[in-house]
């Protein structure tokens, strides 16, 4: 019970950690913009929020031992308040560079922060739940989703209600009273890693010399681009193409979110044969990604019913490869590795994971607002549908390859019973 209950307020922290990420996207872009902010660089500043979850995920799951797990989970989220708080700041600024100093303070520390809280959370999910690990995945999926989702709308709702400032006080504050209940509430016995796990010798680079992991990350990395590839481009988008004022449009940001939420609510009551089910997500998501504008190819003008019905698409499928890609990078670190190793494999897992999901999120909004100044938003997303079918081609081999694997483990194991 006790377990449960510290999974309930660990999800609360994740909950904060994606409004946080998804703040400020309606609102946000529009004001930049009276500060002549290119595309470019709202991409950028869009963009360095992973870039600080990057270096924190490889640091904390580095260093992650039973001894720190809770101090770097309040940490973690105390570091995102302090970032979201240089954004109410920009309020006094009237020069563009100071804008664009104190707005890639406060996005490069949410993101430090808030992964330096979601590697410990993320490796103590199979530790913790070995045998509903799917699960409490897709739980935290649900939320994580439902954060994006909250992020858009209440951010749009916050912004009319109190101003520019408004939201970043609101969910900073939360954050800090978060990580104040996680002190409180864990004891000093709590761990994620047996002390013996501690002086292992196993590292990144050991459990990325296979082929089936590295794709794995891989698939991890695209959907990341794919998810954030739409931030600082969206709002724009439709403010061009069918008048949607940057307020109104978080509401249909939203969508994808939304839909992100069912989908990772279906994947949690079901049974799923994990490598084949993240083949199909992949590809309804690549598809979705051509009707998105659509491509002129087509010969359709961009419409918003088409536009957002491709949107929830591609947002109820994004959700199997985020769900149920770390639960196979699982899988299949433990059947390469000894029993005694499967703790720090996870472990550091999981901070490749998070890293790997902030470099993705890093370069989605980045790589958007860098093609948005030569190629209008339809094609654009083809190009990203394109990306995605390499991605599936890549992914096929180490399918092949873990069936193997599996097969030759039963042969094994039936031996030695022999």
């Amino acid at each position: 019970m006790k377990a449960e209950l510290e999974f309930a307020l660990l999800n609360a922290g994740n909950l904060f950690c994606c409004l946080g990420l998804s703040l400020i996207a309606p609102f946000y872009p529009a004001y930049a913009h009276k500060f002549d902010v290119s595309n470019s660089l709202l991409g950028l500043i869009f963009g360095l929020n992973p870039i600080g979850g990057m270096l924190a995920s490889l640091i904390v799951g580095k260093l992650l031992n039973h001894k720190n797990q809770t101090t770097l989970l309040c940490l973690g989220l105390i570091i995102q308040a302090i970032g979201q708080f240089q954004f109410p700041l920009l309020y006094f600024v009237n020069q563009k560079e100071y804008f664009l100093t104190l707005s890639f303070i406060g996005r490069f520390l949410s993101g430090f922060g808030g992964c330096t809280f979601l590697t410990p959370f993320y490796a103590s999910i199979p530790q913790k739940f070995p045998e509903t690990t799917d699960q409490k995945m897709a739980i935290v999926e649900f939320f994580s989703s439902f954060g994006y989702l909250a992020g858009a709308v209440a951010g749009s709702i916050l912004y009319e209600i109190g101003g520019f400032s408004f939201p970043f006080l609101i969910f900073a504050s939360a954050s800090i009273i978060i990580a104040l209940l996680i002190k409180l509430s864990f004891s000093k016995s709590d761990k994620i890693l047996p002390q013996k796990q501690i002086e292992n010798k196993i590292g990144y680079l050991t459990i990325l010399k296979d082929l089936s992991i590295l794709t794995s990350f891989n698939v991890i990395f695209s959907m990341c681009i794919a998810y954030s590839y739409f931030q600082p481009i969206f709002a724009i988008f439709f403010q061009d193409y069918f008048d949607v004022s940057p307020i109104d449009s978080g509401y249909y940001m939203s969508v994808a979110p939304l839909a992100y939420c069912f989908g990772a609510f279906l994947i949690s009551k079901i049974k799923l044969h994990k490598q084949i089910t993240i083949l199909i997500g992949i590809s309804v998501v690549a598809i979705s990604e051509f009707m998105m504008g659509p491509d002129p190819l087509f010969g359709i003008e961009p419409q918003l019913h088409l536009t957002t019905i491709s949107y929830f698409i591609f947002g109820f499928f994004i959700a199997i490869p985020y769900v149920l890609t770390l639960p196979s990078i699982t899988e299949t670190l433990e059947l390469r590795f000894e029993k005694k190793d499967h703790d720090k494999c996870i472990s550091l897992a999981s901070g490749l994971f998070n890293s790997i999901l902030s470099i993705g999120e890093f370069l989605g909004p980045f790589l958007s607002g860098l093609i948005a100044e030569h190629l209008a938003f339809p094609r654009s997303c083809s190009i990203l549908g394109l990306y995605l079918i390499l991605t599936i081609i890549l992914y096929i081999p180490s399918f092949i390859q873990f069936k193997a694997k599996v097969q030759r483990k039963k042969v094994l194991t039936l031996d030695e019973q022999l």
